[in-house]
């Protein structure tokens, strides 16, 4: 969607900062008016909601709270212009759902996205906001699993976009049809539209796009079976996540690398990396994705005949998923896992129903 410049987006937020939570309720609408002074209201929203989106995948709740302030300023907009007030709410809410989204709340994304239709009964998207409505609920049904809806949203704001001659919009919608593909078990298709995102992307000055177009080519490449020149990729981009993504990106960033050390044979690499993710997503109680890493580490460890380990490993998962009253189903996946391994009968195949049990579990639970 179009938005200010990048230069104008701190003024804008710097106006609205120190404002109370409360403050994005309409109780505080005259403060809010008056923090503003006299900015277009729309300028605003746009600030604001691109300000989210850049946020999304480094601090999520920055990015709730910049759409939040925005959908509380498109209620300031002239009432007599009601398309032009609902296309800014409209912004603003498919904002905040994807905030929501990254931010691990599926169900809150959805109700968002619930929103924005009663929304768009009033006065439907138009221009930009049709590319960023499609774009961000693809987004959301790539989570869900709902493959043909993503698809198809992302189609639809790829058309938009290059209606509009926007070949940055464009590139970012081909890398998210590559990610959906992906997802959907179509790897060579998803090759196709991330090398089209590389592409539409060369020579705009684009970094953080661009690491993202080859971060997704890494994967594409894995599940094409082409390890060898996937690590190679993985090994030059490894520099630039904490750069791009922030520490919890890089942390995902290593998961990766140690996944395709695994593939190469390299288990004990692989070990030591999967630890390292490991204690980095305990640290931050990112439950789900200590578990997944964790039986990452422990197929490392298994091929590596290091059954001891595997057995320790597997009791301590267990304990922290019953501490913390995780879900009984998602307890009951690790507690099969550990009483195998107790029994030092948690071979491959074991382990991979696991994981895949819990990834199931991780996307119904909205899992960060």
């Amino acid at each position: 969607m179009s938005s200010p410049p990048a230069a104008q987006q701190p003024t804008v937020i710097a106006r609205l900062a120190g404002l109370p939570a409360a403050a994005w309720c309409l109780s505080w609408r005259q403060e809010l008016r008056a923090r503003l002074a006299g900015e277009p209201v729309a300028e605003v929203v746009a600030a604001l909601v691109a300000a989210s989106l850049d946020a999304v995948h480094q601090d999520a709740e920055a990015a709730i709270t910049a759409a939040l302030a925005a959908r509380a300023c498109a209620r300031l907009a002239p009432r007599g212009d009601l398309a032009g007030r609902a296309a800014l709410r409209i912004s603003a809410w498919a904002a905040l759902a994807n905030a929501w989204r990254v931010g691990g709340d599926l169900y809150a994304a959805e109700r968002a996205w619930r929103q924005v239709g009663r929304l768009a009964r009033h006065a439907a998207p138009s221009g930009p906001h049709v590319a960023l409505v499609h774009w961000l609920r693809g987004r959301l049904r790539v989570d869900q699993r709902r493959h043909a809806e993503a698809v198809a949203d992302l189609h639809a704001a790829l058309a938009e976009a290059r209606r509009l001659g926007d070949r940055k919009c464009a590139g970012q919608y081909c890398l998210e049809l590559s990610a959906a593909l992906s997802v959907k078990g179509e790897p060579r298709a998803a090759r196709r539209w991330v090398l089209e995102a590389q592409r539409q992307l060369a020579g705009l000055g684009e970094g953080k796009l661009l690491f993202f177009a080859l971060h997704q080519e890494v994967r594409v490449l894995v599940d094409l079976g082409k390890t060898a020149p996937a690590l190679s990729l993985a090994n030059a981009l490894a520099p630039h996540y904490r750069r791009f993504t922030g520490p919890l990106g890089a942390l995902r960033g290593r998961w990766l690398n140690g996944r395709l050390h695994a593939g190469l044979g390299l288990q004990r690499e692989a070990a030591v990396l999967f630890e390292e993710v490991r204690q980095g997503f305990l640290a931050r109680d990112l439950l789900y994705d200590a578990a997944l890493v964790s039986l990452d580490l422990a197929l490392a460890l298994a091929e590596l005949g290091e059954r001891p380990r595997v057995r320790s490993l597997a009791h301590g998962m267990y304990e922290v998923f019953r501490a913390q009253q995780i879900p009984r189903e998602a307890s009951a996946a690790l507690l099969l896992f550990a009483h195998a391994a107790l029994e030092e009968q948690a071979d491959r195949a074991l382990i991979l129903q696991a994981i895949s049990r819990l990834e199931a579990l991780r996307r119904g639970a909205g899992a960060a």
